[in-house]
Parts: C-alpha cells; structure tokens; sequence
C-alpha cells in the first residue's frame, strides 16, 4: 500500500511555479479501495483561476462530478465524487485524465475501485 501511495505522490501530486499561473494539486485519499463513496480534490494554490477544460475516465463505468469549463478560483478547491459501476477491465483499474488551463495542461492518474 505504501508502494502505492509514493507512486501517487510520484505521479498526481503536481505542483507548478509559473508565477501567476493557476497550480493544479490533487489529493486522492478518497479513492481506496473498498470504500462506498469515492473522490478526490483538485487544489488550485495559484494567483489565477484554474479552468477543467474536458476530462475523460478509461470506462463508461466511471462518473465524475465535474463538468467542462468548471472554475476553481485561487487559492480554493473542488471535491470531486467518483462514482464506479461494474468495472469492465479485466485488471480493474480506472484511470482518469483532466485537462486544465494549467502547465502541464493535463493531470492524470489510476485508481483500484
């Protein structure tokens, strides 16, 4: 599990320096597995508004609570419900990828429901 974590912190935590840029930050200790509710929460800790510009799931089994060309100002945040049906990869594994105004333009990770 720990294993897990570190690649998490490795490859979703993403943190920017462009100053007066929007700087994207996700937290998905809301997505174990097992748990009934799953989410996670995208940070914006810049001087502009971060836009979610589109976003895709690696199943139709997947729904986030988001929608396209939703605004986290600065220095707020947005909780994210995943919601996951009947997985239809045989390894289980979801994966998520989220476009922003943000550099890098793309925050994406994978989850075990």
């Amino acid at each position: 599990m720990n294993f897990i974590r570190l690649l998490f912190s490795i490859t979703c935590v993403i943190l920017l320096s462009c100053k007066g840029k929007p700087i994207a930050k996700l937290n998905l200790d809301g997505l174990k597995p097992k748990d009934s509710i799953k989410y996670f929460k995208i940070f914006n800790t810049g001087t502009e508004n971060l836009i979610i510009e589109n976003f895709t799931t690696s199943c139709e089994c997947t729904e986030l609570g988001l929608t396209k060309n939703q605004v986290i100002k600065s220095n707020d945040s947005l909780l994210v419900r995943v919601l996951v049906s009947k997985v239809q990869d045989t390894d289980n594994t979801v994966f998520i990828t989220i476009k922003t105004n943000s550099n890098p333009r793309l925050l994406s990770f994978h989850f075990l429901p």
